[in-house]
């Protein structure tokens, strides 16, 4: 019988794992100093004192969920925050364009580009894959393919306009949704689309893509998917960090043979092929994300104590750190 436990609300509300909030320190009663409430937290009405692991998984999974570069699902035009557009005025600049995959990629792009003395730019929208001539259609949010069409076609103004934005990485949850029907699917927005779905409506979008910013003198980089994990990967972190949780894993037959390890993530090998031809455009270079993550046993979503995955298909700050580690020639030659 399959172990279920009882998971801190995080996952949809983007709030703290710890406490339902943001993490802090609980006030300390009037015969007990500061100090020695330290680590003791709010868990469902219950003090609870959680160990430094809790507290830095809590840190990781959270820290990027409210960045301010992804604009959300109702706006229409990029992000104008001094901290999504940091382009320098002289010299070559990088741009990251895309949906929430891409804006994983934010913090960290923007923070290598500053070490090689780059300037960098933020293009994030929620749920609005970066493509050209195709939107996004889902039937409980309408007008989502207006809005996503307006800020596809503001963003790529800004990377064929502005000269100095010399590098494009591109990144997006490329797996969903391909579905011809359904509620949530691509649509063609143009004459040459629109009689096109599912995977060959993807594909014209992308090309169309790379052959624009190729044009305009881009070089353009894209993002492979990152692995869509099989189990909640601060979940099972959790049960490597407590010890209560851990003993009742064991006691009931878990799995903790591989801590931080998903045997049943999947990636999608036809996609691979499809950036591999994509990659045949002139300027245009693919990473295979998955790649940094999986071998052929499955796909790592913690390492070392620090938190890759913050759920099942988004990395964390430390697993962009480690895209941009691992792919520096693609990104940077």
């Amino acid at each position: 019988m399959a172990a279920t436990f009882a998971t801190p609300r995080f996952y949809t509300d983007r709030t703290s794992i710890v406490a339902g909030t943001r993490p802090a320190v609980a006030s300390a009663p009037p015969h007990r100093s500061q100090s020695e409430t330290r680590g003791t937290n709010k868990i469902a009405g219950s003090s609870l004192r959680l160990s430094d692991d809790v507290r830095r998984i809590d840190a990781d999974a959270t820290a990027d969920k409210d960045y301010p570069c992804l604009v959300n699902a109702g706006a229409v035009a990029p992000s104008s925050l001094p901290l999504c557009n940091q382009a320098k005025a002289a010299g070559s600049n990088i741009a990251i364009f895309g949906d929430s995959h891409a804006g994983a990629l934010g913090r960290a792009g923007a923070a290598k580009a500053s070490e090689r003395g780059l300037g960098a730019v933020i293009l994030a929208k929620q749920n609005c894959r970066p493509l050209v001539g195709v939107s996004l259609y889902r039937s409980k949010e309408p007008d989502l393919t207006g809005k996503c069409s307006a800020f596809l076609d503001a963003a790529t103004k800004r990377l064929t306009d502005d000269p100095s934005l010399q590098r494009v990485i591109v990144g997006g949850l490329w797996a969903i949704p391909l579905m011809e029907a359904g509620p949530t699917r691509y649509i063609g927005t143009i004459n040459a689309t629109k009689k096109l779905s599912g995977r060959p409506l993807q594909e014209a979008g992308l090309t169309a893509l790379t052959r624009q910013l190729s044009q305009a003198g881009k070089k353009t980089i894209l993002v492979q998917d990152v692995p869509f994990l099989s189990v909640d990967p601060v979940r099972a972190t959790l049960i490597e960090a407590i010890p209560a949780r851990k003993f009742i894993a064991e006691l009931v037959g878990g799995n903790l043979e591989k801590p931080g390890f998903d045997s049943e993530a999947h990636q999608d090998a036809d996609l691979k092929a499809m950036f591999d031809k994509l990659a045949r455009t002139p300027n245009t270079s693919t990473i295979e994300a998955g790649a940094f993550f999986c071998s052929r046993d499955g796909c790592r979503f913690e390492e070392n104590g620090q938190l890759l995955f913050y759920d099942r298909t988004h990395i964390t700050g430390h697993g962009a750190k480690r895209v941009f580690d691992h792919a520096q020639r693609e990104i940077w030659k």
